[in-house]
């Protein structure tokens, strides 16, 4: 699992991204980009209402934006 927009964009862009969690309440300046790579790249992405509540259900104790799950957590049992 990997967090902020920076890190989604290099798994993304890799092509070890197997979904991404995005707030709906994050900056769209810094979603769209990710978006446009989700949609190249063929990436799932799922929506969660809130920052705050995206952190919470990663387990951090700060907002998250962007939550990224790898393809190698999946095989895993995780996300």
């Amino acid at each position: 699992m990997l967090i902020g927009a920076n890190e989604a964009a290099r798994a993304i862009d890799s092509g070890q991204a197997r979904r991404v969690y995005i707030a709906e309440d994050a900056l769209a300046g810094v979603v769209a980009p990710i978006l446009e790579a989700c949609r190249i790249r063929g990436v799932e992405v799922v929506y969660v209402p809130h920052k705050a509540e995206l952190g919470e259900t990663v387990g951090i104790d700060v907002s998250a934006s962007i939550v990224t799950i790898l393809k190698q957590n999946d095989e895993k049992g995780e996300g």
